[in-house]
């Protein structure tokens, strides 16, 4: 592949007005379009793509909206098609969907104008139930799956491919996510074929619905490493008809960018977040043979589609609304301007938070270096607000979970602890779990301490990669084989404001009394009974709709703590999309 030219070079201006947006400004009007020229070398109807993969925000997706309105624009001046492309991760780890389980995103999406959408792994993030709702929310382009069996929706539901025309010629997509099981949550493992298998049986699938035609080109949208993508393109060019139809895999899974010469094609991967747009184009020259090329261009160079600006306004309004609402209460006074001195309620307690959150995974002890708490802020007894949480733990903080013994936790705690201070790796432990004076571990959830014992304890990723060295927890982990995936490891941030919303919510709704027989555990008709209790509660006038009044009334009679009835509002307001 030639060096893809600088984007300055390739400038052009439309040769008419544009029709993007009917709120275009006349200053947007004189915006250079940023789009491509038609390759010189193109015979007919060319093929124009417009790719992004691993979108976490709402940020960039109004300028990549500007970019495809754009360039549609100009598909009749240049006779060509256009097609955008997102290769999977656009839900999840994000802090919008820690309070809604990606509805904010999913709705931005929506007005990126994002053509053929594909899974990543961290979609499964937020369970098999709340992944189907989110997927029949995208209303504006096709939603692909071609090698994904359970849950079985996304079989059932979905097309394993599409077929769309260039001109007289057929292309044909198809979506794979990768087989690689265990970087998935163990509570909502897919059942995945293996994408070797099923590319060509896409391609069998499309000649037969084509009456046995060849098609001229396909495209696989795949969400896996590169070295997989190469492994995958070296399997592809085996392929009589496939070596010589596949110039470019759309990708996703790396952060990194790749434009990366394999086999028979180019493996096409932009980075995270949409911080550059992919441009490639296929055409066909005068004697039917077949060229490619890949471009890519910084986001910052398109101006932003109105409509989904102010959709991403709106939602990080309301996001930096929630930061001043207090989101929990402290029952205690504390300081975390000392964490890396001593031992502090503070830190007990947010470790005690993430593993209570991360409970499904059976996590026995939380423990955190005192370097990754961050706020230094005295609290009082009372509310905490969703702002305090993100100044404490300011990192990204990937939790990673891992199972060693007793021995292991008792010497990291002692050795972090006995350093000179101030100690950044001085290790806290959750409130399950006991210290004596002289850095002696004395209980590890709720019980004496076994040395030989091996535990599930959770911490920071980067601590268990060498951040603060804990020592002998690093080498364990190390010299074990035991360092989790990055893929797999969770938002610790996420994973607090979840606990903290659900026992809000469970507060206003009188949760623990829905235990109707008292067994500890609520069934799925005692979900229902309550549920149908709580919604006829709320919903007063017997209308079927909740509005926000009676919503408010209900939080007045039933809760006496003004920032849970300010939580509850706020949320309310995430949730309520159409605003009635």
């Amino acid at each position: 592949m030639a060096a893809a030219p600088a984007p300055e070079s390739l400038l052009r201006r439309p040769s008419k007005a544009s029709t993007m947006s009917e709120k275009r400004s006349p200053r947007e009007e004189k915006q250079p379009s940023q789009i491509l020229q038609r390759p010189r070398t193109a015979h007919g109807t060319f093929l124009r793509i417009l790719t992004i993969n691993d979108v976490y925000n709402l940020e960039t997706y109004p300028r990549f909206a500007w970019a495809v309105q754009a360039a549609k624009d100009m598909q009749g001046d240049l006779d060509c098609v256009v097609k955008s492309f997102l290769s999977g991760d656009f839900l999840s780890p994000a802090v919008h969907t820690s309070l809604d389980n990606g509805k904010a995103l999913m709705g931005g999406l929506n007005l990126a104008k994002v053509d053929y959408l594909s899974l990543g792994n961290h979609e499964f993030d937020i369970g098999f139930g709340c992944l189907e709702a989110r997927i029949k929310e995208f209303t504006s382009g096709t939603f692909l799956n071609s090698n994904i069996k359970e849950p079985a929706f996304l079989e059932r539901d979905y097309p394993s491919h599409i077929i769309f025309d260039i001109g007289e010629r057929k292309a044909v997509i198809g979506a794979y996510l990768t087989d690689k099981m265990d970087i998935y949550p163990p509570n909502w493992t897919p059942t995945i074929s293996p994408i070797d298998s099923c590319i060509p049986t896409t391609w069998e699938k499309a000649k037969e619905s084509l009456g046995g035609r060849v098609p001229d080109l396909f495209i696989p949208m795949t969400h896996q490493l590169v070295h997989q993508d190469a492994a995958t393109y070296k399997q592809i060019s085996k392929h009589a008809e496939l070596s010589c139809r596949t110039p470019v895999m759309l990708g996703g899974h790396d952060h990194e960018v790749y434009l990366q010469e394999s086999a028979c094609g180019i493996i096409v991967k932009v980075g995270y977040n949409a911080q550059k747009v992919g441009v490639v184009d296929v055409w066909w020259d005068v004697d039917g043979q077949m060229h490619s090329s890949v471009s890519l261009i910084p986001i910052e160079e398109f101006p932003e589609h109105q409509a989904s600006k102010e959709y991403a306004q709106r939602k990080t309004r309301q996001l930096d609304e929630l930061m001043s609402v207090p989101i929990t209460t402290i029952s205690f006074s504390a300081s975390t301007k000392l964490i890396r001195f001593e031992e502090t309620p503070m830190a007990k307690f947010l470790m005690s938070s993430v593993k209570k959150g991360l409970r499904q995974f059976k996590v026995e002890v939380a423990m955190l270096q005192a370097g990754a708490i961050r706020g230094l802020s005295d609290y009082q007894t009372g509310p905490f607000t969703m702002g305090a949480l993100f100044a404490e733990f300011a990192y990204e903080l990937k939790i990673g979970i891992v199972d060693v013994p007793g021995w292991v936790v008792a010497q990291t705690v002692k050795s972090t602890r006995s350093l000179p201070k101030p100690a950044p790796p001085f290790v806290h432990l959750d409130e399950d779990c006991t210290v004596n004076e002289l850095h002696d571990v004395l209980i590890l959830d709720g019980q004496p301490i076994e040395m030989d014992k091996v535990y599930r304890c959770c911490t920071w990723l980067n601590a268990l990669k060498g951040v603060d060295n804990l020592q002998p927890l690093v080498d364990y982990v190390r010299d074990n084989n035991l360092m989790p995936d990055d893929e797999i490891c969770i938002p610790g941030k996420e994973t607090v404001l979840k606990l903290w919303m659900r026992e809000a919510w469970r507060k206003v709704v009188h949760f623990d009394e829905w235990d109707a027989d008292h067994d500890g555990h609520v069934s799925q008709e005692e979900l229902k009974a309550g549920l149908d209790k709580t919604l006829a509660l709320l919903d007063s006038s017997g209308d079927g709709v909740v509005d926000k009044a009676e919503l408010v009334a209900l939080l007045e009679k039933n809760m006496h703590v003004e920032h849970n009835r300010a939580l509850a509002v706020k949320m309310f307001k995430v949730l309520d999309e159409d605003h009635d």
